[in-house]
């Protein structure tokens, strides 16, 4: 074991890495057993992708925020606002769906100018800043939410 942690290349990219690798590699074959080969087609990759994409653009956001040492964990029920608000605008006001996808950016951007405002010129700590944060989105978009019913094309309530 110790003669394999001395080679360059271990050395370089990293015992755990390498063990990790080789761990996952090992469930995914075992997946790829258990299932009878249906786990690696092209379709169950494009499925995860479908469901996961939004993931990665918040986290692009995120990363900023962790970069510079602080914490915001607002982004989910932001996002959950934003979303509420414009498929409002949309269904409610019938506005075209690029007016729509532009106001949840803009009520997006305004969340977090206010957000940052209090960190960066009111010394507010962003903890505490994402926690008022989030449970004020949390509680607008619960009452929000509730007050919508959403109808089908045949006239009958969803919700």
């Amino acid at each position: 074991m110790e003669k394999i942690k001395q080679n360059p290349f271990v050395k370089k990219v990293g015992f755990n890495r390498i063990v990790l690798c080789c761990v996952l590699l090992l469930m995914y074959g075992l997946f790829c057993a258990l299932t009878g080969g249906s786990f690696a087609g092209m379709n169950r990759i494009m499925s995860a992708l479908n469901y996961a994409y939004f993931l990665g653009f918040l986290s692009l956001g995120v990363t900023f925020v962790i970069a510079t040492g602080q914490i915001d964990f607002s982004i989910g029920p932001v996002m959950f606002c934003c979303a509420l608000i414009s498929g409002y605008t949309l269904t409610t006001h019938g506005i075209s769906m690029p007016v729509a996808i532009l106001i949840s950016i803009l009520v997006g951007f305004a969340f977090g100018l206010f957000n940052g405002y209090l960190v960066a010129y009111w010394a507010v700590p962003s903890f505490i800043t994402s926690k008022v944060l989030r449970q004020f989105t949390q509680r607008h978009s619960q009452s929000a939410g509730r007050r919508q019913q959403i109808r089908t094309t045949d006239g009958s309530e969803i919700l």
